[in-house]
């Protein structure tokens, strides 16, 4: 198997332990999902500005996941939350760049109110304690 082989099947096998699309992917390293979809089933592979999009994406770099075998590249980084941040920052930011200008005034507008009502605020204190027992 060359590299790019390699690369592709880590990317398919990072896609599905994520539970991530095709087109979540696509859309956050900012290419078209054909493209994508089509890289990764040749043999040929991403061009090389995909590639350092995507392994950036996942917090690999370029040669972990052009080398190193699907089996191992999950244990690499198991409990990474990156990717799917990322998919709900970019779909956040382009909701609010789609709103027109009074729209986005009221989104900051609730959006401070939350942030001062305790209502929303999380208590890390109850995780830390289950941390510790």
């Amino acid at each position: 198997m060359n590299y790019a082989q390699q690369m592709n099947e880590n990317v398919k096998e990072l896609l599905t332990a994520r539970n991530i699309s095709i087109r979540q992917l696509a859309d956050a390293v900012i290419v078209p999902a054909s493209t994508l979809n089509e890289a990764l089933k040749s043999k040929r592979g991403l061009a090389v500005d995909v590639a350092i999009r995507v392994a950036d994406f996942f917090g690999f770099s370029v040669e972990e996941l052009s080398t190193v075998s699907p089996n191992e590249i999950i244990a690499l980084h198991p409990q990474s939350n990156l990717a799917k941040d990322t998919i709900g920052n970019k779909l956040l930011l382009s909701s609010f760049a789609s709103l027109n200008e009074d729209g986005q005034q009221k989104v900051i507008e609730f959006a401070q109110l939350i942030e001062h009502s305790g209502k929303y605020k999380k208590d890390y204190s109850v995780e830390r304690s289950k941390d510790v027992s």
